[in-house]
């Protein structure tokens, strides 16, 4: 059979995020996978764990693939006729990403604590607005750097500046002792 016989053409004007859309509410107002589910109830039962996305770096190809994988198989196992329950996994990634954003967001919430100290210290009202000037070295200067944007949001600070080693760092009138963080403040409003 010819191919123009087996398949209607196209309009070049068909918007497929429309048909999308329309086999979507068909599928919703028929209930289609509920009756899938139960048009194979007495199949053998085919499963698939999945595991929810996880955080663990920046998206790739590769989370595609992983998506298409979870969607295919149980799609096409349906087809074969096994009951497939699409039943959710546990998530065995969750605990590191939480450990490591702890670990980085831990540091910059101790230096928070530790400006908050140095307020207190200097006297300074809640509600005064402060210049922080500070110096550190390795993972506090870092912490330091990467999140001095939501620290000085944090501390009411307008201005954030590293004082390099041998500079006066400006102006303060409140300077601190090097804290057990391997960092050190210095204040003015």
């Amino acid at each position: 059979m010819p191919a123009a016989a087996r398949y209607t053409a196209l309009s070049p004007h068909l918007s497929l995020p429309a048909v999308d859309k329309e086999i979507l509410r068909f599928w919703r107002e028929h209930d289609i996978f509920a009756r899938s589910l139960a048009q194979t109830e007495d199949g053998a039962e085919w499963v698939c764990y999945e595991g929810p996305p996880t955080a663990n770096g920046r998206p790739g190809v590769h989370h595609v693939e992983a998506r298409v994988f979870k969607d295919v198989f149980p799609r096409y196992q349906t087809m074969r006729g096994f009951h497939v329950r699409r039943q959710a996994g546990w998530d065995c990634h969750g605990l590191p990403v939480e450990i490591a954003v702890e670990k980085e967001l831990g540091l910059a919430r101790e230096i928070v604590r530790l400006v908050q100290a140095a307020r207190k210290e200097a006297g300074f009202a809640v509600t005064d607005r402060i210049r922080l000037f500070w110096s550190a070295a390795g993972a506090t200067a870092e912490a330091m750097r990467e999140h001095a944007e939501d620290i000085a949001d944090t501390v009411l600070a307008t201005e954030v500046t590293e004082r390099v080693s041998g500079t006066a760092g400006g102006p303060h009138e409140w300077a601190g002792e090097e804290t057990e963080l391997g960092i050190r403040f210095w204040l003015t409003r």
